[in-house]
């Protein structure tokens, strides 16, 4: 075993090789972008001669990035998350009368469905639900056990960081099985640090914007794509971390779904989209106005769609400036891989 990741095979063939260039600069493209962070909101696209996991391994490199951030947490924002379901609860979904929830038809403003219930990360914890003595104006978080109304808990602010609602993300893991694998993470960016802590904690500062078709089959292409120690074999898609995608608990990248235009959970403010294709990058660009936007798009697709999105980078001109000094962005021109990188004036 080498200790770090150093082969790379894409679909079910598992035919390893060597990492390749164009993998290493996608990589590396995400996780300097995220190292020479600007003030200014700035916008990329990448232009791939073929079909490709590209935009996963872009949004790879950003998250290896974000597990050396001490910042790179849920844990500022974890509260009042809570707090914000907790008032959805008990203002408005507690006094729905419809039998089956569609916020759509009551027109409640609400996305989906909040049932008030808390969990728990610690083990053989209880279900709770909020309870009516909640005090919102005050902060004082009060649950009951879904199995034992009579057992009341006032939640210390200090234990908050435990909990989280139900369909939601937690912003600790309760231990290391239940976190992020660190060597999956070994030399792919070579000198990133990694915070043993942040393999245990969430953060959604990044989302990645799947395609077109949807979470399923921008899951099943990250699913075959792979990384290996020569011992151990990683999926893209596991190394992401999306609610779902992996056994972790926790979650580092947020999953925005176009079809919707939903995001699989909140968090801390998205601070960069990676999109993949066309109608993902356009869609990124109108969905997260003030974050960062990086687009992989395959210059084989539809003409028409490639027209619109000339014409939208036109646009942009107006307001956004051709970036040709992002200092530390990878170097390196690999063959057939091209970039167009905008900031704002």
């Amino acid at each position: 075993m080498s200790g770090c990741v150093d082969y790379f095979s894409e679909g079910d063939a598992f035919d390893w090789c060597p990492i390749p260039p164009w993998v290493r600069h996608l990589v590396g493209f995400g996780y300097l972008w995220k190292q020479c962070e600007s003030t200014k909101r700035r916008i990329a696209l990448i232009s791939m001669p073929c079909p490709s996991p590209g935009a996963g391994l872009v949004a790879l490199g950003a998250m290896i990035h974000g597990l050396g951030k001490e910042a790179a947490t849920n844990n500022l924002v974890h509260e009042r998350l809570i707090f914000g379901y907790a008032r959805e609860y008990l203002e408005n979904c507690r006094r729905c009368t419809l039998d089956d929830c569609n916020p759509a038809i009551r027109g409640c403003g609400l996305k989906v469905r909040n049932n008030g219930i808390i969990r728990s990360v610690k083990p053989r914890s209880p279900i709770f639900a909020i309870s009516d003595e909640t005090d919102l104006p005050t902060n004082a978080l009060v649950l009951v056990e879904r199995t034992n109304p009579c057992a009341v808990w006032e939640v210390d602010a200090k234990h908050i960081v435990n909990l989280y609602h139900d369909g939601g993300i937690p912003a600790v893991s309760p231990g290391k099985e239940s976190g992020l694998r660190e060597s999956g993470y070994q030399g792919l960016v070579e000198g990133a640090r990694i915070l043993p802590g942040n393999l245990r904690q969430s953060y959604s500062g990044l989302v990645l914007a799947g395609r077109a078709a949807g979470e399923s089959e921008t899951r099943r292409i990250y699913d075959t794509t792979y990384f290996s120690d020569g011992d151990e074999t990683y999926t893209v898609a596991e190394l992401l971390s999306i609610k779902g995608w992996s056994d972790a608990t926790i979650s580092r990248t947020a999953f925005h779904n176009i079809r919707n235009d939903r995001l699989d959970h909140q968090g801390a403010k998205a601070e960069l989209v990676v999109a993949d294709g066309d109608a993902s990058f356009l869609n990124a660009l109108d969905s997260f106005r003030e974050s960062d936007v990086i687009g992989v798009i395959d210059r084989t697709s539809d003409r028409d769609r490639l027209e619109a999105i000339g014409l939208k980078l036109t646009a942009l001109r107006e307001r956004y400036q051709p970036d040709t000094q992002s200092s530390g962005l990878p170097p390196l021109a690999v063959p057939g891989i091209s970039t167009f990188i905008l900031q704002k004036q």
